[in-house]
Protein backbone atom coordinates (compact mmCIF):
# COMPACT_ATOMS: atom_id res chain seq x y z
CA UNK A 1 0.00 0.00 0.00
CA UNK A 2 1.18 2.90 -0.77
CA UNK A 3 2.05 5.65 2.20
CA UNK A 4 -0.10 8.49 1.35
CA UNK A 5 -2.81 5.33 1.19
CA UNK A 6 -1.77 4.15 4.09
CA UNK A 7 -1.60 7.97 6.11
CA UNK A 8 -5.39 8.13 4.66
CA UNK A 9 -7.19 4.99 6.60
CA UNK A 10 -10.37 5.63 8.23
CA UNK A 11 -9.56 5.37 11.93
CA UNK A 12 -12.52 2.94 12.64
CA UNK A 13 -10.79 0.84 10.30
CA UNK A 14 -7.75 1.52 12.01
CA UNK A 15 -9.31 0.60 15.11
CA UNK A 16 -11.13 -3.14 13.37
CA UNK A 17 -7.63 -4.15 11.61
CA UNK A 18 -5.89 -4.12 15.84
CA UNK A 19 -8.98 -5.63 17.33
CA UNK A 20 -8.16 -8.96 18.87
CA UNK A 21 -11.00 -11.20 20.61
CA UNK A 22 -8.96 -10.76 23.95
CA UNK A 23 -9.95 -6.97 23.63
CA UNK A 24 -14.09 -7.77 23.50
CA UNK A 25 -15.68 -7.72 26.39
CA UNK A 26 -17.03 -11.47 27.38
CA UNK A 27 -20.66 -10.46 27.58
CA UNK A 28 -19.96 -8.66 23.54
CA UNK A 29 -18.53 -12.59 22.62
CA UNK A 30 -21.50 -14.04 24.14
CA UNK A 31 -24.39 -11.87 22.81
CA UNK A 32 -22.43 -12.13 19.01
CA UNK A 33 -22.11 -15.95 19.09
CA UNK A 34 -26.17 -16.08 20.33
CA UNK A 35 -26.88 -13.48 17.11
CA UNK A 36 -24.70 -15.55 15.00
CA UNK A 37 -26.36 -19.11 16.06
CA UNK A 38 -29.62 -17.30 15.58
CA UNK A 39 -28.40 -16.57 11.91
CA UNK A 40 -27.75 -19.94 11.25
CA UNK A 41 -30.43 -21.34 12.50
CA UNK A 42 -32.47 -18.82 10.30
CA UNK A 43 -30.62 -19.40 6.80
CA UNK A 44 -31.29 -23.65 7.65
CA UNK A 45 -34.44 -22.88 8.39
CA UNK A 46 -35.05 -20.27 5.29
CA UNK A 47 -33.39 -22.13 2.75
CA UNK A 48 -36.31 -24.37 1.29
CA UNK A 49 -38.54 -21.02 1.67
CA UNK A 50 -40.33 -20.45 -1.78
CA UNK A 51 -38.88 -16.82 -2.01
CA UNK A 52 -35.40 -17.76 -1.15
CA UNK A 53 -35.52 -20.29 -3.70
CA UNK A 54 -36.55 -17.29 -6.14
CA UNK A 55 -33.55 -15.54 -5.55
CA UNK A 56 -31.05 -18.39 -5.53
CA UNK A 57 -32.36 -19.29 -8.82
CA UNK A 58 -31.87 -15.58 -10.11
CA UNK A 59 -28.10 -15.35 -8.38
CA UNK A 60 -27.47 -18.71 -10.06
CA UNK A 61 -28.08 -17.58 -13.36
CA UNK A 62 -26.28 -14.30 -13.49
CA UNK A 63 -22.96 -16.43 -12.66
CA UNK A 64 -20.14 -14.01 -14.14
CA UNK A 65 -16.04 -14.86 -14.28
CA UNK A 66 -15.03 -17.58 -11.74
CA UNK A 67 -17.75 -20.19 -10.60
CA UNK A 68 -19.62 -19.30 -7.26
CA UNK A 69 -21.56 -21.17 -4.58
CA UNK A 70 -24.72 -20.25 -3.83
CA UNK A 71 -24.17 -20.70 0.19
CA UNK A 72 -28.22 -22.03 0.66
CA UNK A 73 -27.64 -24.93 -1.76
CA UNK A 74 -25.11 -27.25 -3.19
CA UNK A 75 -25.58 -25.82 -6.69
CA UNK A 76 -22.82 -23.61 -8.60
CA UNK A 77 -23.40 -21.00 -10.80
CA UNK A 78 -21.88 -21.47 -14.25
CA UNK A 79 -18.82 -19.92 -15.48
CA UNK A 80 -19.16 -17.24 -18.17
CA UNK A 81 -16.41 -15.32 -20.38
Amino acid sequence: MKQEAAANIHPLAEFAAGLRLSDVPDDVQRKAEDLLVDWFGSVLAGQNARPVQTITRFALSQGRGRAANAKSSARRAPHRR
